[in-house]
């Protein structure tokens, strides 16, 4: 039962309706509740139209639109919803009469502002940015992978909410620790040392840095026909200072196509921010270096390189480098320090126990079941297959050239039985499809025969072996440029 009381009789400008307490009878009288208001009140419909935008700030925005805001027509505003990771929604909003006038004036509204605003804009609904993202990859036919730092994986979760989104998502590498952006991503802790790093905001990705194979074709073919002139310099009797004049100029030249193909690195730079408690902040010209020391402050030779190479050539506890191997003039050597195998192993217990995962290099492709993620010495039993010793030992392996670094993962976890490790946990970087959800199990067998470097944090070092790596690393053994132990790093 419905009653209708009219209170204004009462000097109060207001209708009362008092409505059954049962939900289901409050439904039935509900429609009869609305149709009155409508005979009773002018009613002013509240229209709404949302803008998507990503790539400028609240505050930037809004000064770019300025002009067009101010001369919205009455009963129009527009509100700023900022996202710390999808941008900034626009919320178009119109109080005025129902009817197709007011629609076309909306309509008429949004079309002027995407018109401002351009590539900015990535969906005039309510779409988020990581569904947007995901149709235009499915209609394009193109995957993604990320590589994160300090979002700490958020972008991949974002991107794995949206149904399906596996058809075009590959996986990504949450590369928190500097020492994983140097040896997974292939960013040199001698550029980070001496340069710094900058957000991506403002120094974004170009289609070379995507994809850098053309580049690097390009960068060989420069390189090799610059080999052969200063050769030919050199063997017509030039000088060094006139050799070294001449590769200056070639120099020059290899800044130049890096510069046109990936953008010259910003100097100064001013980086834009809202903290935990959703507060803007700004740091105003600051350099790439004080952006590391701020921001990342991590001291990049707490962490070590340690292989283990049992050859006759490489000495235990002794620290080797790699000729020509540096990429930074003026910056940190290549060292690794050689260690036994079990000592290795202690190491990587040790730092997963702090909660710290472990980089390290093997040769993937030996007894590997990239489907199925298993890596194991027992997965094929070929000596018994054809009734022939197939056996080597590590270091015959990597003399012969039968085994060498050729990807890197990261350990995540190990599983200890009576003391000893059984198996690992491996995170690999192929995607989800491969192993479980990109995890491999890695036999502890597997690991003698195929596991030849690991970095490590200082800190889980025995004093003994500090004091090896400390001193060794000021004149290290110098290993010819096609060592084994170089194999990886040529990769990046």
């Amino acid at each position: 039962m419905l009653f209708r009381f009219e209170a204004s009789r009462y000097g109060h400008p207001a209708v009362l309706y008092s409505m059954p307490g049962v939900p289901f009878e409050t439904m039935n009288a509900l429609p009869d509740v609305l149709e009155d208001i409508r005979s009773h009140f002018r009613i002013s419909e509240i229209s709404h139209r949302t803008i998507m935008t990503y790539g400028l700030a609240e505050s930037a925005l809004a000064k770019r639109i300025e002009s067009w805001e101010d001369s919205l027509p009455d009963g129009m505003h527009l509100a700023y919803l900022p996202s710390t990771l999808t941008g900034v929604r626009l919320r178009l909003s119109m109080y005025g009469e129902p009817g197709l006038s007011q629609e076309k004036l909306m309509d008429d509204q949004i079309a002027s502002l995407k018109a401002l605003l351009g590539d900015l804009v990535y969906s005039d609904t309510d779409d988020t940015l990581e569904h947007a993202l995901g149709e235009v990859l499915k209609a394009s036919g193109k995957t993604l992978s990320a590589a994160e730092s300090c979002t700490g994986g958020e972008i991949s979760h974002l991107i794995t909410t949206v149904s399906g989104s596996s058809s075009y998502y590959l996986g990504s590498v949450t590369s928190y620790a500097v020492s994983v952006k140097e040896k997974v991503l292939g960013v040199p802790a001698g550029i980070i040392e001496k340069y710094g790093i900058v957000p991506k905001s403002v120094y974004p990705e170009t289609a070379n840095s995507n994809n850098s194979s053309a580049l690097n074709d390009t960068l060989n073919t420069l390189l090799r026909k610059d080999g052969l002139e200063l050769r030919k310099l050199v063997n017509d009797g030039k000088s060094e200072d006139e050799v070294q004049a001449r590769k200056e100029e070639m120099l020059n030249d290899v800044f130049r196509v890096l510069s046109i193909s990936l953008g010259v690195p910003p100097t100064k730079f001013n980086f834009e921010y809202r903290d935990d408690d959703k507060n803007y902040r700004i740091d105003k010209d600051i350099t790439p270096k004080e952006f590391f020391d701020k921001y990342v402050g991590m001291d990049l030779e707490n962490h070590i390189s340690t292989i283990n190479a049992p050859t006759s050539d490489k000495p235990f506890h002794k620290v080797f480098s790699v000729e020509y191997l540096g990429n930074v003039e003026g910056g940190r050597q290549v060292r690794h320090l050689n260690l036994k195998v079990d000592e290795m192993k202690d190491l990587i217990i040790e730092q997963l126990k702090s909660g710290e995962v472990v980089w390290f290099g093997s040769n993937v492709v030996k007894d590997s079941e990239r489907r199925a993620g298993l890596l194991d010495t027992d997965l094929y039993r070929r000596d018994e297959l054809f009734d022939t010793d197939f056996s080597m030992s590590k270091a015959e392996k990597l003399d012969s050239g039968e085994s060498m670094m050729d990807h890197a993962m990261v350990i995540t976890g190990v599983d200890i039985v009576d003391g000893k490790p059984t198996k690992w946990k491996i995170e690999n970087s192929w995607g989800e499809k491969p192993g479980f959800k990109g995890y491999f199990v890695m036999s502890d067998k597997w690991f003698d025969s195929f596991v030849y470097q690991a970095v490590i944090n200082k800190k889980f070092l025995p004093d003994d072996l500090k004091k090896a790596y400390d001193e060794g690393k000021k004149n290290p053994i110098q290993l010819l440029p096609w060592d084994p132990m170089g194999a990886l790093a040529f990769e990046y």
